[in-house]
C-alpha cells in the first residue's frame, strides 16, 4: 500500500509540476495572445468600416450611372429633334428659294 501511495504521490506531483509548468508558460504568452487579440479586433472593425464605404461607394455609382443613362437618353431626344429641325428648316429653306414657289 505504501509503494502505491508514493506512485500516487508522484505522480500527482509530476502532474503539479506539468500544471505549473503550462501556467507559466501561458502567462508569458499572455501579453503575445492579449495584443493578437486586440489587433484582431481592430481589424475586424476596419473589415467592417471599409464594408460600409464600399457600400455607399456601391450606392454611388448606382445613382450615377442612372444619372448618366438619363442624360444619354436626353442626349438622344435632343439629337433627334435637332436632325428634325434641320430637316424642317432644310425644307423650308428650299421652299422658300425656290421660283416656283406659291403663296
Amino acid at each position: 500500500m505504501v509503494s502505491e501511495l508514493e506512485k500516487k504521490t508522484e505522480e500527482c506531483s509530476r502532474i503539479e509540476r506539468y500544471v505549473t509548468e503550462l501556467i507559466e508558460e501561458l502567462d508569458a504568452k499572455a501579453p503575445v495572445f492579449k495584443e493578437q487579440s486586440e489587433l484582431y479586433e481592430k481589424s475586424q472593425e476596419e473589415v467592417e468600416t471599409l464594408r460600409l464605404q464600399s457600400e455607399l461607394l456601391a450606392q454611388e455609382r448606382q445613382k450615377l450611372m442612372e444619372a448618366r443613362d438619363a442624360l444619354a437618353r436626353e442626349l438622344l431626344f435632343t439629337n433627334k429633334e435637332l436632325e428634325k429641325y434641320q430637316r424642317d428648316h432644310h425644307t423650308l429653306k428650299l421652299q422658300v428659294s425656290s421660283p416656283h414657289h406659291t403663296l
